[in-house]
Order: structure tokens, then C-alpha cells, then sequence
């Protein structure tokens, strides 16, 4: 009999001895206390009190005056109509070992019929992962892992982030100081060697600035927040480092074979660098798009915007949104040059996905930081006409911050996920070297133990 249903059969016998009255077990249900002291579970005697005639505070306080301890449960109270239960640890074992057998334990077919995409991870090739993308990928990856178990059919995605001006800028500084160092020949994983000049360029770029403000007199610490972004756009427009990184990305949107070479090698650093991130924490995707294939999607929907009179286009040819019918501002679709921001990509990307693979809910599994870009893009959708984009959801979640600030991985500001990885490994390694009763196990099985328990207490 499962300790549920043994738990239910005690409390049924001792009404029984007690009262002298029977009544089914499976009819005895189970809350929580609103405190954990009050004890584990709660059972509200209303009805078995009705039908004793008395009220429930004096049933239930009669129930725990006569109750004998046993082997699932330490102890009974009273506490007004409710009989609270504290329950052993033999119970709790007793249940766990249950649920291990169990190998269904935890599923239905809840959803068996509905299909979800979500997306979640999307990282920069410009870096390794930091406990962010962590955070990220492993409330990802735990969706999805709990939609399937109750029927759902989910298509797992992840959209890499692999163009623009801070892809270019490792390159350059590669290009500048890397004398051909590879991840086989520094012994860095390849996403943390590609990471390792982005924050060189940082680095060199950060002199420059100095520099800057020396020669023009600028003390960035007297001004205000308008008037260093202000500084900021001057000193960007003429600096050397930039001038060079917009070089190669005008020579990338070109096709510049040279230029496309060295992107597509440390590119590739970076995938296997992933890959063993991903491995480790058991991240899985259905389908992986890539920024540099899908940031021209999205202009075709802009064109039938305007044709609709959707959109509207200002007198310098950049087209925008109005969406204060949904309590938001206007919103830029496309610059006057015709180029694509942010949310052009996101509106194509957003209907490509849904008519290939006509899913019942979309979730996007991104920061806080992004709340009002999906308000924007949600509302974009819906003023296209789009039903589904009532299925949109963004699951946002709060952002992780360091001891001195915000995480900055130019600067080299960052807590890397591998190595928070190795370190509640070594952590679980030091609480079991130091546990009193100790268990014959080889150098392996620790190593095995300790990555299980380290990552699980990381996730």
C-alpha cells in the first residue's frame, strides 16, 4: 500500500477505535498548513464533524488528545477545525522511494494535443555563457521538460545571436593581438578564448576614451547621466577602434570573403565552446536559428504594413508604429535607409515560426530587462491582424547583479557559467571528504556524485 494511502488508513482506524464510527479512507483530503511549524499536512474536519454533531474545534482536539505515534507519523495538533499532521522521516523515505520506482511519476496527458515553441538561451558569439544564460537555460530547459511530461508536444528553440558590431569587435582585436592563437593552442575553450578578446577590445577601447577626455577635458564623474551619454555618442563617432570594428562589419554585410572567413572560424570556436556548456547542464534543442540568417526576416511584413495603412512612413523614409491604442508609444520598424532594427527581425521571426510550425502557445523565455520590447512586439502583431499573437507569452524573470554592479562581460564583469560549474562541483567534492560516515567509492564515482549534486544544487 503506498504511504499516502497508509497515512489515510491510520486516520480512518483511529476514528474508528475513537468514535466508533467507519468511514472511507480515500475520503480524508489533505491542505498545508499556512505555517511549516504548525507541522507538514492539514486535514479540515468539517464534514466527519457534521456528521458527529459537534464542532469541529472539539473534534479535532479530540482526535489529537487519543492519537498514538507511529512509524509515518511523529505527532498530531489540534488547531481550530483542523487536525495537523507532523510526519515522519520514515514517511518521507518511504514516499521518495516511491517515486523512484515511479517511472511515470509526475506526468499526464494534460496537454496531449497542444503544441508549444518556446525559446530560451539565446547568447552572444562574442562570449562564453555567465550565470545569466545559466539562469536562462535552465528555466528553458526545466519548461520544457515539464510541458512534455504532461503531454505536450514542444519544439525546443534557441536563437543565436552571431552578427553586429560586438561580434566584430573580438574579431578585431583577434585580428590586432591574437597572433593566430587557437583553442588548441591556448587550451581555452573556444568560446571563452573568442570571450577573451571582446574584452581586449573593451580593454584597448576603454584607454582610448581616456585619453579622450584628457585631451578635451572632460571629467565624466562631474557629468550627468544625459550629458555623458552625450559624450559618449562624440567620443564613439570618432574613436579609432570603432572606426575599424564599423569597417568590418560594412565588409561583413558585403560578403567579404576574408572578413566572412575569420567570422565563420571563431564562430565555430564558440559552437563547440557552447556545446559543452549545453552537454553539461543537459540543455537540448529542437531547432537552432541563427541571426545571421534571419535578420533580413521581417521587411516583407513592414511593406504590408505600410500597403495597409498600418504603419505609416515619416517625411525621411523610416517607417513607424502607433501603438497607443494599447497604451504604448510609437515604435521605429525601419530607418530611414531602409536597415532593419531589433524588432523588424522579431515581427518575420515571429510569423516564419508560426506558419511553420502553428503552435497553440509561443514563450519566449528572456530578462526583465526585455519586458516593454515584447509589449511593443505582442501589440505589433496584433495590429497586423494576427490571431495568434494572443498565444504569445513573455516569461520574464529578474536579473542576476554582482557584488560591484550590473555584469558587463566587455569588461570583463562577469560570473562565468563554466567555471560556477566546476565550482559546486569541487564544493560537493569538499562536503563529502568531510562527511563522518564515509562510503567506499572510487576516484570516478566521486567525480560522478559530485557533478550530480553540484549541478543539481545549482539548478
Amino acid at each position: 500500500m503506498p504511504a499516502a494511502q497508509k497515512l489515510q488508513q491510520i486516520l480512518a482506524d483511529n476514528i474508528k477505535q475513537k468514535f466508533n464510527i467507519s468511514i472511507k479512507p480515500d475520503t480524508i483530503r489533505f491542505d498545508l498548513p499556512p505555517e511549516e511549524r504548525f507541522g507538514d499536512l492539514a486535514w479540515p474536519v468539517f464534514d466527519l464533524a457534521k456528521q458527529l454533531k459537534i464542532s469541529p474545534v472539539e473534534l479535532s482536539k479530540k482526535l489529537a488528545d487519543t492519537f498514538q505515534a507511529n512509524e509515518l507519523i511523529t505527532s498530531v495538533q489540534g488547531l481550530g477545525p483542523y487536525l495537523n499532521i507532523s510526519l515522519s522521516q520514515g514517511y518521507l523515505l518511504t514516499v521518495l522511494q516511491e517515486i523512484i520506482k515511479d517511472k511515470k511519476f509526475g506526468q499526464s496527458d494534460y496537454g496531449h494535443g497542444q503544441k508549444i515553441l518556446l525559446e530560451f538561451s539565446g547568447p552572444n558569439t562574442n562570449k562564453p555563457q555567465h550565470i545569466g544564460h545559466l539562469r536562462n537555460n535552465v528555466l528553458g530547459q526545466s519548461l520544457v521538460n515539464i510541458f512534455r511530461a504532461n503531454g505536450y508536444e514542444v519544439i525546443a528553440t534557441n536563437i543565436i545571436n552571431d552578427r553586429g558590431i560586438h561580434i566584430v569587435k573580438s574579431m578585431l582585436a583577434w585580428q590586432e593581438f591574437g597572433q593566430g592563437e587557437t583553442p588548441t593552442s591556448s587550451g581555452l575553450k573556444g568560446d571563452h578564448l573568442v570571450g577573451k578578446y571582446y574584452v581586449k577590445f573593451g580593454q584597448e577601447l576603454a584607454k582610448e576614451r581616456k585619453k579622450y577626455c584628457a585631451k578635451n577635458n572632460i571629467d565624466l564623474t562631474k557629468l550627468s547621466n544625459l550629458e555623458t551619454r552625450q559624450a559618449e555618442e562624440t567620443f564613439l563617432k570618432q574613436s579609432h577602434w570603432m572606426m575599424k570594428a564599423k569597417d568590418i562589419l560594412v565588409k561583413w554585410e558585403a560578403g567579404d570573403k576574408e572578413v566572412k572567413k575569420l567570422w565563420q572560424t571563431m564562430n565555430t570556436w564558440v559552437y563547440e565552446g557552447y556545446k559543452v556548456t549545453y552537454d553539461r547542464l543537459d540543455i537540448k534543442f529542437d531547432k537552432v536559428y541563427y541571426e545571421s540568417q534571419t535578420y533580413l526576416l521581417g521587411k516583407d511584413l513592414i511593406k504590408k504594413g505600410l500597403d495597409k495603412k498600418i504603419f505609416y512612413q515619416k517625411e525621411d523614409g523610416s517607417v513607424w508604429v502607433d501603438l497607443k491604442e494599447f497604451g504604448l508609444e510609437e515604435k521605429l520598424l525601419l530607418r530611414s535607409n531602409g536597415t532593419s532594427v531589433y524588432i523588424t527581425q522579431d515581427l518575420g521571426m515571429a510569423e516564419s515560426r508560426y506558419q511553420e510550425f502553428k503552435f497553440n502557445q509561443g514563450i519566449y523565455v528572456v530578462a526583465s530587462e526585455q519586458d516593454h520590447h515584447f509589449k511593443v512586439l505582442f501589440a505589433t502583431l496584433k495590429k497586423l491582424g494576427f490571431s495568434w499573437a494572443d498565444k504569445l507569452y513573455h516569461l520574464s524573470y529578474g536579473m542576476f547583479s554582482l557584488p560591484e554592479g550590473r555584469i558587463k562581460s566587455r569588461e570583463g564583469r562577469t560570473a562565468d557559467a563554466d567555471e560556477l560549474m566546476d565550482t559546486v562541483q569541487q564544493k560537493a567534492k569538499e562536503v563529502m571528504a568531510a562527511a563522518q560516515k564515509q562510503i567506499v567509492t572510487s576516484a570516478d564515482q566521486e567525480e560522478t556524485i559530485a557533478e550530480i549534486v553540484g549541478l543539481g544544487a545549482l539548478k
